[in-house]
Order: structure tokens, then C-alpha cells, then sequence
């Protein structure tokens, strides 16, 4: 499972976190976070992670013969520019080995409203309602109206919505910052945060002072 996030430097550009690789059950494989990407570098710079990734994950594996499974978890829809591109030349790359992948598009940005009992009581978390076979919504918020929507990408050669979300929901009682449920899966607030705290670094001087907007 991969995570792609995103953040803003200090010129309000857009800069995207590829990071964290996690196995089905919420195992680590990769610790490190990729080189931060702008919209230009993004589709190279994953093609370039996912084929070393892959590549070191891939050598402690005893059975090559088994399915391999890519899930994605981006912060926006997938595009034949940029991921759809870059991991068709990767999974080229692997063509003796046999792999399906999913790209799940995880957002708020929709008007759909969660009540029960006419609003009076709690939605029950992880109430999980399939709109069609390609979109669901997943409520894990105690206290909030607002479920997250998963979209699964058509060109994805993995379809199986309800396990995908089922998946998410496991994703989100992960984080090394609280006990309760995020709002985000650590799948997208991971590469996050890496790329908002490495975009700070970024602006520290010599003297190993932050500059403030002043310069000073």
C-alpha cells in the first residue's frame, strides 16, 4: 500500500510526499520517503521509487509465483500523465511476475451527509455504504457527519471496492500520534507531513536559523 500526499512550500507550489510503503496489515517495508516531487518531476520520480521499491522488496519475497497486489492511496485522482504512466513502464519492468493494482482516491471534497435516528443519534463507525461498484463512503469520525469517499479508478485492474475500503478503515486506528481514529489514513497523512517538514528544512540557512518572512 502506497501513500501519496501532498503539501505547499513557501511559494504556494504544490509539492507531492511519495512515501511510506506498508504491507496489507499495516507493516512497514520502507521507512524512507522519496525525493519531494513537483507536477513536472511526479511521474518520473514515482516510476523511479516504485521500480527501487519494488526492486528491494521483491528480493526477500520466496515465492515470485504469487500475485502480487499494489494499492494506492492518493490525495487526488489518478491521471494517465502521471500515475497510470509511471507504473505501467515500472510493471513492464517486472513482466515475468504477475501484479494488479488499485488507485483509490480518498477525499472529503464531496457533499454527501451521514444521520441517524433523523440526526439525533451517532453514525456507527465504520459504517461503510457502497454507492456503485467504483465509489463508497466510510464513516470513522466519531461525532462527524462527514464519511470519507473512496473513488476506485476504472483503469485499475484491481476492482474489489468493499475489500479496498475495508482496507482503508484498518489504515485509519494506525498513527504514531494518537490512539483515536484520523481523519486521515496514515497512507496519505504520512507523505503529508514528511514533505511539509521537509519543505521547512529546506529554508534553514547556514547558521542553521529559519528565516522568517523578513529575511531576517
Amino acid at each position: 500500500v502506497i501513500g501519496i500526499g501532498s503539501t505547499t512550500d513557501e511559494n504556494n507550489r504544490t509539492i507531492l510526499g511519495i512515501a511510506q510503503v506498508f504491507n496489507s496489515d499495516g507493516q512497514y517495508l520502507v521507512g524512507s520517503c522519496s525525493p519531494l516531487s513537483t507536477k513536472e518531476n511526479y511521474s518520473q520520480n514515482l516510476e523511479n521509487y516504485l521500480y527501487d521499491t519494488l526492486t528491494r522488496i521483491l528480493a526477500n519475497q520466496v515465492n515470485q509465483d504469487n500475485e502480487f497486489r499494489l494499492i494506492f492511496h492518493l490525495f487526488k485522482s489518478a491521471s494517465n500523465e502521471y500515475e497510470i504512466t509511471a507504473i505501467e513502464n515500472v510493471l513492464k519492468r517486472f513482466s515475468s511476475l504477475k501484479f494488479k493494482y488499485a488507485l483509490l482516491h480518498l477525499s472529503y471534497g464531496h457533499n454527501f451527509n451521514l444521520y441517524f435516528n433523523d440526526g439525533k443519534g451517532e453514525v456507527t463507525k465504520g459504517l461503510y455504504l457502497e454507492l456503485d461498484r467504483y465509489r463508497s463512503l466510510l464513516h470513522f469520525i466519531p461525532k462527524s457527519r462527514i464519511p470519507l469517499q473512496i473513488i476506485l479508478d476504472k483503469r485499475s485492474t484491481y476492482l474489489d471496492i468493499f475489500d479496498l475500503t475495508k482496507q482503508v478503515f484498518w489504515f485509519s486506528n494506525l498513527s504514531h500520534r494518537s490512539y483515536n481514529p484520523s481523519k486521515k489514513t496514515v497512507t496519505l497523512m504520512y507523505p503529508s507531513l514528511m514533505a511539509s517538514i521537509t519543505e521547512k528544512l529546506k529554508i534553514i540557512d547556514d547558521a542553521g536559523l529559519v528565516k522568517n518572512k523578513y529575511g531576517k
